[in-house]
């Protein structure tokens, strides 16, 4: 029996950072993929933009750029996709020092940041010497 062998490939934004393309809400953003963060994160400052709420509080405080503290909340009504692959499980806080610095680094404004659990549930696979993220098998 032959099996099929599901494999995307992404090329990345920039040279300097893993940014992607992703749809959020079925609106077009960029989210960096950080292997460092712990949690999936969404900018709670663009809430509005792309239509998502706050559910409860969680217990996880996530550092930011110099040491900045912010809160973190579940959401609910979002829906990030990157190339028809649905991501899941993103707190909403605020991010916008790590998007501002990323901003001024490599011109792409980022929305959210999609973290380790993601990359391991979606099977993202990071070439860094050639650009590109591979997602599945």
């Amino acid at each position: 029996m032959i099996s099929m062998i599901l494999s995307l490939i992404i090329l990345i934004l920039s040279d300097s950072r893993p940014l992607v393309e992703v749809e959020i809400n079925g609106r077009p953003a960029v989210m960096l993929v950080d292997t460092g963060s712990s949690a999936g994160l969404i900018d709670i400052n663009q809430m509005d933009e792309y239509g998502f709420s706050l559910m409860a509080k969680t217990d996880m405080v996530i550092s930011s750029i110099g040491g900045k503290r912010c809160e973190s909340y579940r959401v609910r009504d979002l829906w990030v996709r990157l190339e028809g692959i649905d991501i899941y499980q993103f707190l909403a806080t605020d991010i916008s020092l790590i998007a501002e610095s990323i901003h001024k680094e490599t011109g792409y404004r980022i929305s959210g940041i999609i973290g380790y659990k993601q990359i391991r549930n979606t099977k993202i696979k990071i070439d860094a010497c050639n650009n590109m993220i591979t997602i599945g098998d």
